[in-house]
């Protein structure tokens, strides 16, 4: 009986972690390549840089938290009907680039009220980033942070997807300025 538990276990998780999560439905929030941009947008210790057709040329300067927030009206955002957020990050240099995502319910800090993700960006590539949200009770297997295919659940205790007050895309202790070209911004699944 355990076996075929088992067996059927990761058979759902595979399929659902196959990385074919291209046919989830898809909501863009910002896409980078229009101008101008969204009033919600805020650069801190970033500088936005030229549009194009691909999206837009951002700026890290070489500080501790460097980042582009995005602020959630004083209603907040529910995304509770979403499966979780994602952002397309092209890395035009040379050096890998180690980039996060953290998103905040109210009083987030950093380590508290909010989920956080690390990834990085190779040289001369594009990264689709994906931050599924941590509902507490749908992790495909227990214990892991990420599961086969590429999903990866914010660390951190569950949020209020209801009450989502902010997010931001950050470069964690910048020992050099960096570059990257922010393509779109949007949520996905349901």
């Amino acid at each position: 009986m355990w076996a075929c538990l088992a067996l059927t276990t990761l058979a759902f998780s595979a399929a659902t972690a196959s990385g074919d999560d291209a046919s989830l439905p898809e909501v863009v929030l910002v896409d980078f390549a229009s101008a101008p941009l969204p009033d919600f947008v805020r650069f801190n210790n970033t500088t936005a840089g030229e549009h194009t057709g691909e999206g837009l040329s951002v700026t890290f300067s070489q500080v501790d938290w460097p980042n582009v927030f995005f602020q959630a009206p004083e209603s907040g955002w529910d995304w509770s009907a979403h499966a979780g957020i994602g952002i397309d990050l092209h890395n035009p240099t040379d050096t890998p680039i180690t980039v996060a995502l953290r998103l905040d319910n109210a009083g987030a800090d950093g380590m508290s009220n909010c989920n956080n993700l690390r990834n990085t960006v190779l040289p001369r590539e594009t990264l689709s980033f994906r931050m599924w949200f941590n509902r507490g009770d749908n992790q495909l297997l227990w214990g892991m942070r990420g599961v086969p295919g590429g999903i990866q659940y914010g660390e951190g205790q569950p949020l209020d997807l209801a009450s989502i007050t902010g997010f931001q895309i950050f470069i964690p202790l910048a020992k050099q300025v960096h570059e990257l070209r922010l393509d779109r911004l949007y949520l996905f699944g349901e």
